[in-house]
């Protein structure tokens, strides 16, 4: 395995805030990091629903086998934002209907920006 260069965590971070404008997701705070992951994992997202926090971490190590770009790896990560609400909410036991039309929602106005824009 190779080192990811800081230059590649740099595009991922940027490729991240590009897309966070351009498809309208203004209801999450973003925190980066660049260290190590599992050897199968180029990058990834950890939610908090109840602080929308959203934390992501790239791979300081280029794992064996992935081809994805940075700009397509940081793309990945974004629709984990765009369906993660929804995701946390069908694992919660205690969740309201109105709770997941209310994420539904969301998820189809952020695709109407992003199918308008990009």
């Amino acid at each position: 395995m190779t080192k990811t260069l800081k230059s590649h965590y740099e595009r991922f971070k940027r490729e991240i805030l590009r897309l966070k404008k351009l498809w309208g997701i203004s209801d999450w705070q973003f925190y980066f990091s660049f260290g190590e992951l599992p050897s199968d994992v180029q990058a990834r997202c950890i939610r908090s629903l109840d602080s929308r926090k959203i934390s992501f971490r790239y791979n300081n190590i280029n794992p064996e086998g992935h081809t994805d770009t940075v700009e397509l790896c940081a793309r990945h990560e974004m629709i984990h934002v765009l369906v993660g609400e929804l995701g946390v909410l069908a694992v919660n036991r205690f969740v309201q209907e109105t709770e997941i039309e209310s994420a539904e929602e969301t998820i189809v106005s952020r695709l109407l920006n992003i199918l308008k824009y990009d």
